[in-house]
């Protein structure tokens, strides 16, 4: 027996990234729906797709809260009280099974899956829209109709305390520095914000052929945004690894790319296992390195680089922070650049001397 989620709810949560390679987060948000709202649903081998055949770590804490609720759901279920000694403990049989993974009963599992099926058609008739990522607004219209359901259903009088709030164990897989970049994905870009797909190849051509060359065309794109960051005095972020639709068009039905707000997630392992012997660390190392040679030792000192996972593939955070210097940033000691609204554009002569002196 196996933990099982809606195929429907696979489409509806595709923007939401899976944790270990799982859609648990996702399950786990539409059982306590359907738990708490006493909603269960029809989940066979054809209108479903397995997820695990057990709880994923992150959820072994929580095993007890869902074993007790599964409990308490099948005494009601049974119209049974719950301080009848004999029947709770008929109930907890029923349940757990000592001998199996994770305790849970094949009876247990098949509880849950339902409950998360009906959980999902309640979510879905509420909150139509796909949420956009695992986190900001959509938690929050999570937690509003979890608290509804709840208050339509005073049967419910357990303390479910843990269970009412958005969940910790969600809300706590991102740093909160993470979370400002997957925020950004679900905007277009700005003076501020930038996505690239690459910094050192043209995907292009990859997609087309196959092939990955470097280009320093390419590399020269990502270190003017840098440089333009730099000399508009304000705090830049930069995401590689991601690309427009509008620009990618064949990769809309590629079922390796996946949509994430307005881009597509092409990750960076294309360039780290091309170029970079598949190490994260020696392909941020040489952006580092690139630019310190380019745009200076100031410039490299002043972009932090993390690493953040996004739907199974890794994109790049790059922060460009607020030089305090006072100074102005070349790229190659020469090129002089600056952002205007989405764009990075290049100033010379005249017209840099009076963007340096409206600037001070």
């Amino acid at each position: 027996m196996s933990f099982r989620i809606l195929t429907h709810a696979k489409d509806y949560f595709s923007n939401w990234p899976s944790k270990e390679g799982t859609l648990w987060d996702q399950y786990y948000v539409c059982f306590i729906l359907g738990i708490v709202g006493n909603k269960r649903g029809e989940v066979n081998q054809s209108n479903s797709d397995e997820i695990v055949r057990y709880i994923i770590q992150p959820y072994i804490k929580s095993k007890s809260a869902f074993l007790g609720l599964l409990t308490y759901a099948h005494l009601r279920q049974l119209g049974h009280k719950i301080d009848d000694r004999k029947l709770v403990r008929d109930s907890i049989d029923k349940i757990i099974d000592p001998n199996a993974q994770n305790s849970f009963s094949d009876y247990a599992i098949n509880l849950m899956n339902e409950f998360a099926a009906g959980g999902f058609q309640f979510l879905k008739e509420n909150i139509p829209d796909k949420p956009v990522s695992e986190q900001s607004y959509f938690l929050l219209d999570w937690h509003k109709l979890l608290k509804k359901s709840i208050d339509e259903n005073p049967e419910w009088n357990l303390d479910l305390e843990g269970f009412t709030e958005p969940p910790k164990i969600l809300t706590g897989t991102r740093t909160a520095e993470e979370q400002v970049f997957i925020d950004l994905l679900a905007k277009d870009e700005t003076d501020t914000f930038e996505v690239k797909g690459s910094v050192f190849t043209p995907l292009e051509p990859y997609f087309k052929s196959g092939k990955l060359i470097k280009s320093p065309k390419i590399t020269k794109g990502v270190l003017k945004t840098i440089v333009g960051f730099l000399n508009t005095r304000v705090e830049g972020k930069l995401i590689v690894g991601a690309v427009e639709p509008a620009h990618f068009k064949s990769l809309q039905d590629d079922p390796e790319i996946q949509s994430f707000g307005e881009y597509l997630i092409t990750g960076v392992e294309l360039e780290t296992k091309s170029h970079f012997q598949s190490s994260l660390d020696n392909y941020v190392s040489s952006i580092t390195t690139v630019i310190k040679n380019q745009i200076g030792n100031d410039a490299a000192h002043l972009t932090k680089i993390k690493a953040i996972e996004l739907g199974g593939k890794t994109i790049l955070g790059i922060s460009v922070l607020k030089s305090k210097s006072g100074g102005w940033f070349y790229l190659n000691e020469t090129d002089f650049y600056v952002r205007l609204h989405n764009r990075t554009e290049s100033l010379n002569g005249p017209d840099a001397d009076k963007y340096k002196l409206e600037n001070q």
